[in-house]
């Protein structure tokens, strides 16, 4: 397995939590990790990528604020 593929299958799993989390609000059943990752595997794929972007933007924004707050 790709370092990347587990990055990818440890965010899905927090995802999986939360979605745990959400259908005991609603009283609905659970799935298993491995039918939640089946059932929405592009929906989580297309989240991955947006969240990644996200933290890569914010990673940005603090190198470039650190270092203009550096002194010179």
């Amino acid at each position: 397995m790709k370092l990347q593929d587990t990055k990818f299958l440890e965010w899905a799993t927090s995802m999986w939590h939360k979605n745990c989390v959400e259908r005991d609000a609603f009283g609905d059943p659970r799935v298993t990790l491995d039918e939640y990752i089946e059932n929405n595997l592009d929906f989580l794929k297309q989240m991955y990528r947006d969240d990644c972007f996200e933290r890569s933007q914010a990673r940005e924004a603090w190198v470039q604020t650190i270092k203009e707050s550096s002194p010179v």
